[in-house]
């Protein structure tokens, strides 16, 4: 996944991590001998709604860090455009259950989402799959700050009004960095490796 102050982009509860709170925090896992990044939070909607919320072009554009155009059914194709000046980039879709998964391929990570019903609503689970090791801290602050948009679309609230990206982007990254996430790639647009 793709955010201007990264490469890419829930815990079932709101904890405080390196002095950064937030409700979509991420696990650094393996997944089939690759590196990955694990969110999973139950929320208070239907199976339907958490659907639309990750295969609809209008509803993604709250929240997904790229403009999407997706083919619904496995073997599809799916493009993103994340930046006006350059080329779109495509993907294939690897799996896809209406309702229950859906998981395709951007650059050299997988993107795995699974939707299960649960007596209180659905429960969300989104893992990436790495094609870089190194770029664990970047992208995992990445979704998290693109997750609070997820979660604030769901809640119909309004958009985040943070102008800059960089505002809530840096801090999470800083936490994840703290927390010993692989952090070596160069974060776009500041040169050089991270920290």
């Amino acid at each position: 996944m793709r955010h201007s102050s990264g490469k890419k982009h829930a815990s079932l509860s709101s904890r405080k991590s390196s002095g950064v709170a937030v409700k979509n925090r991420a696990r650094f896992v393996d997944v089939r001998g690759r590196p990955a990044l694990h969110f999973e939070r139950e929320y208070p909607y239907p199976q339907e709604r958490l659907w639309s919320a990750v295969t609809e072009p209008a509803e993604l554009a709250r929240w997904f860090p790229a403009a999407v155009d997706l083919e619904l059914r496995e073997g599809g194709t799916i493009t993103f455009t994340d930046d006006p000046a350059a080329e779109p980039t495509t993907g294939t879709v690897l799996a896809c259950e209406p309702r229950g998964s859906l998981a395709y391929t951007w650059e050299g990570d997988e993107l795995w989402f699974t939707l299960n019903p649960t007596s209180q609503g659905c429960l969300f689970v989104f893992v990436n799959v790495l094609g870089d090791r190194e770029t664990a801290a970047m992208v995992a602050a990445g979704w998290t700050v693109c997750l609070d948009e997820f979660d604030a679309l769901l809640a119909g609230a309004p958009p985040s009004q943070k102008t800059d990206p960089e505002t809530a982007w840096r801090p999470v990254y800083e936490s994840y960095i703290a927390e010993g996430f692989p952090a070596g790639a160069p974060v776009p647009g500041q040169g050089g490796a991270a920290s």
